[in-house]
């Protein structure tokens, strides 16, 4: 992702056919456990689709994948436990400007969360606010 080399844009790249793919299916057509799937693979790229998009020079785009990718990720596990990682809420917050809110929601880090997510959840505060001042 910070490479730079994935482009949510690009409709070449697999990633964003698969993706295109996938949104041309009825997920009531799938069994529970494919549907958990389905909504799995499309959280993720508009997670990530979230990150590669300058939240800066393309502020809504990135707020629409933003929105987007919170919807789905409640989607992802059968019986709407949602797909546990941290790193979306936030994404969505700091893409609307709400970094104090940011700040509270890394704050409230649960009882044995992953150290990597927790440490890259300050890291992306910590980007924006430096992109935020250029």
């Amino acid at each position: 992702m910070k490479s730079g080399e994935w482009d949510p844009q690009n409709p070449a790249l697999i990633t964003n056919r698969v993706k295109k793919f996938l949104e041309q299916i009825d997920p009531n057509d799938l069994s529970e456990n494919d549907r958990s799937w389905y909504f799995e693979v499309l959280w993720f790229w508009y997670h990530h689709a979230t990150s590669c998009t300058s939240w800066i020079t393309n502020r809504p785009l990135a707020q629409a994948y933003a929105t987007k990718a919170l919807a789905l990720q409640e989607k992802c596990q059968p019986e709407g436990f949602g797909q546990p990682n941290r790193i979306t809420r936030l994404l969505w917050l700091i893409v609307h400007d709400r970094v104090d809110e940011a700040r509270e929601w890394m704050a409230q880090k649960p009882v044995g969360a992953d150290e990597v997510e927790h440490k890259n959840g300050l890291e992306l505060i910590e980007e924006y606010e430096q992109r935020k001042a250029k």
